[in-house]
């Protein structure tokens, strides 16, 4: 896990521990915003509609719970 975060994205983690669960909104809402917060940090001026759209779904099909909008 990163330093100082609840995410664990390394392939060989199981769903359950990545600490998506935990942050899928939190998640979504920083991909969707530009500031300070905005993931990712590097790189970053305009944002994806189409990217979100897409984790979106994806942490959407890993588990079947409803990720707010």
């Amino acid at each position: 896990m990163a330093s100082g975060t609840s995410l664990d994205l390394n392939y060989l983690v199981p769903f359950k521990k990545t600490g998506i669960e935990l942050n899928k909104n939190n998640i979504l809402l920083r991909m969707s915003i530009l500031g300070e917060y905005h993931m990712p940090k590097i790189g970053t001026t305009v944002l994806d509609d189409d990217g979100v759209k897409l984790v979106k779904d994806y942490i959407k099909s890993l588990n079947g719970h409803h990720v707010q909008q």
